[in-house]
């Protein structure tokens, strides 16, 4: 009898063990990757105050665009999503032989511009989709620009003019209408050429009076650059 009590008792401990949920952060000032078990790809975050936020893709699943906010970019708590449901059209529905499985939003942008939070992201096939609100808990409201910006990374300029750089390998600048109506015309340019090893999923970014760009390549090896 008390070798099956042991058993249980073994039994209950594990069980107790396997339901604890995950958590980075080790509790003496270090931490263990990964930060949180699930599926997060394509981060972009910002920082307003004194708390991060982060966004990333959730392709064709709704609610979409989960938005997280932390203090010290190792313990994250979701927020909302973006939006409960983004009807673009017929193969949104999964209607006819089309269908988003696979597809929706990919490589979101968040920034943050004089009391407002934006998210942009390109919906293959529907164009450049603008998020906004007040209070990152939303409520959101949303437009649709138009056009094929992928992969963006966005950035507010000192004079308020807001810019997009987007592309594979290929790199372009594009200026956005300050009230998200369409973009500046002519006012695209390609910035990087090809082959230059520029990848996608950029960020965009002006720091004491210079411009950066990042972004990921996966070919050959996955790499930043």
């Amino acid at each position: 009898m008390k070798h099956i009590f042991s058993i249980i008792l073994g039994l209950m401990a594990f069980c107790q063990l396997q339901a604890q949920s995950w958590t980075a952060d080790n509790g003496n000032g270090t931490f263990t990757n990964p930060l949180f078990y699930d599926e997060f790809t394509d981060p972009d975050l910002i920082r307003v105050g004194t708390d991060y936020y982060m966004v990333a893709s959730s392709m064709h699943a709704m609610p979409g665009l989960p938005l997280l906010r932390s203090k010290d970019l190792v313990n994250w708590e979701f927020v909302t999503y973006i939006f409960d449901k983004l009807d673009l059209g017929p193969d949104f529905h999964l209607e006819g032989d089309k269908g988003i499985y696979g597809n929706g939003i990919w490589a979101p942008a968040i920034r943050y511009h004089k009391g407002t939070f934006y998210v942009f992201v390109n919906v293959n096939d529907h164009g450049l989709q603008v998020f906004s609100a007040k209070n990152p808990a939303g409520p959101w409201t949303h437009k649709n620009m138009g056009g094929r910006i992928y992969d963006l990374g966005i950035l507010f300029d000192d004079d308020d003019k807001i810019y997009a750089v987007h592309g594979y390998d290929e790199v372009h600048l594009i200026q956005l209408k300050p009230d998200f109506s369409g973009y500046v015309e002519d006012s695209e340019k390609v910035i990087i050429p090809k082959g230059n090893a520029m990848g996608e999923g950029h960020h965009f970014y002006k720091i004491d009076g210079k411009y950066y760009i990042i972004s990921a390549d996966y070919a050959p090896v996955g790499r930043m650059q």
